[in-house]
C-alpha cells in the first residue's frame, strides 16, 4: 500500500454520462479537459459512442495549490464542467469521483455526486490514519554533487555497453526518444482530405506527453450532412470514404518514426468541422518511439 504522505491529495473515479443532440458539446468537454488539466486536476476527457467519461489519474499530487478546501475546488470546477449540460440530461449523468487528502494523523475523503439541481455536491469525512512526513528537499549543493556523480557514472555505462555488439544502436535509439519534440518538425500529410481541411502540428501540452494539432476546414468544404450526401455522389471511392468520415466525425492518426516505421494510431473527433472554421486536438505521444510523421487517414 502506498504512503499516505501529509499535504498530498489523490483524486479517483469517474465522472460518465450520456451526451444530448449537441454537435458542439463534444469540443466544450475536451476544452474543459484542457482548463481542468492546466489548473493542475488530473483529470482526462473521453467521447465515444454517444457517451463521455471524465476519468481521474490516481497519482498523488500536492494539495497545498488548492487550499484552503481542495475538496470545494475540485467541486467548482466539475460545476463548470456541468453547466455544458441541459436539465434533461442531468438523470444520465453519474459520479463515482472521490478524494483524499492526508493531514498529520487524518485522512480527509470525499465524494463528488452530482445533485438533480445540476450542481456537485461534496460530501465528506474525516477519519484517522496512519500518515508519514514529507521528505525534505535536498539542499541545492547535495543535489548537484549527486547529479554529478550520477551523469560519471552514466556516461561510463553507457561507453561500456557502447562496446557490445547492437548495444549502439539501441542506445542511440533509446537517447532519441528522450528528447524532447519539436512540434515544427513533425511532418503531417492528410492529403486524403485535400479541398476538405488542412492539418499542422503546432505545439506540445502535458508535460511534452501530447501533440497539438490544428485542424484548418478549406473555403470549398461542405459545412452540412446534406452538402456531404450531393458532394459523395459525384466523387470516386477515394473522396466518398474521406467525405463520410467527415459525415462520420471521426478520422484516425497514424504516428511513424524516423525510420518510416508504423508504432501507433489513435482515432479523434473532428465533427465540428462542419460548422467551425478551426479545430484542435491533442494526439498521445509514445515513450518508446519518437515521432517523425503524422498520416491522417479515414
Amino acid at each position: 500500500m502506498s504512503e499516505k504522505v501529509e499535504g498530498t491529495l489523490v483524486l479517483d473515479g469517474m465522472l460518465e454520462g450520456r451526451l444530448p443532440d449537441d454537435p458542439d458539446l463534444a469540443e466544450r468537454l475536451s476544452q474543459w479537459g484542457r482548463f481542468a488539466r492546466e489548473q493542475g486536476l488530473p483529470v482526462t476527457v473521453e467521447v465515444a459512442g454517444g457517451r463521455f467519461n471524465v476519468l481521474a489519474d490516481p497519482a498523488p499530487i500536492p494539495a497545498a495549490p488548492y487550499a484552503p478546501e481542495p475538496s470545494d475546488f475540485i467541486a467548482g470546477l466539475l460545476d463548470q464542467l456541468l453547466k455544458h449540460f441541459p436539465a434533461a440530461s442531468v438523470p444520465h449523468l453519474f459520479s463515482t469521483l472521490r478524494s483524499s487528502a492526508w493531514q498529520p494523523g487524518e485522512e480527509i475523503q470525499t465524494i463528488y455526486l452530482i445533485g438533480p439541481d445540476g450542481r456537485v455536491r461534496a460530501e465528506q469525512r474525516t477519519v484517522a490514519a496512519q500518515t508519514v512526513a514529507p521528505r525534505q528537499a535536498m539542499s541545492r549543493r547535495t543535489r548537484a554533487k549527486l547529479g554529478l556523480a550520477g551523469a560519471a557514472v552514466a556516461l561510463l555505462l553507457v561507453g561500456v555497453l557502447a562496446l557490445v555488439p547492437g548495444v549502439r544502436q539501441m542506445i542511440a535509439q533509446t537517447l532519441s526518444t528522450m528528447r524532447p519534440l519539436d512540434a515544427t518538425t513533425v511532418q503531417v500529410e492528410a492529403e486524403a482530405f485535400e479541398g476538405l481541411f488542412h492539418v499542422q502540428a503546432v505545439d506540445t501540452t502535458r508535460r511534452g506527453k501530447w501533440l497539438v494539432l490544428q485542424f484548418q476546414r478549406d473555403e470549398a468544404a461542405p459545412q452540412s450532412l446534406a452538402a456531404i450526401d450531393e458532394a459523395s455522389r459525384q466523387a470516386d471511392l477515394p473522396r466518398r470514404l474521406a467525405l463520410e468520415a467527415l459525415a462520420r466525425g471521426y478520422v484516425r492518426i497514424e504516428q511513424f518514426d524516423e525510420n518510416g516505421q508504423f508504432f501507433r494510431t489513435s482515432t479523434h473527433r473532428i465533427r465540428s468541422l462542419l460548422t467551425e472554421d478551426s479545430l484542435a486536438i491533442e494526439v498521445p505521444l509514445s515513450r518508446q518511439h519518437q515521432l517523425h510523421r503524422l498520416e491522417v487517414v479515414y
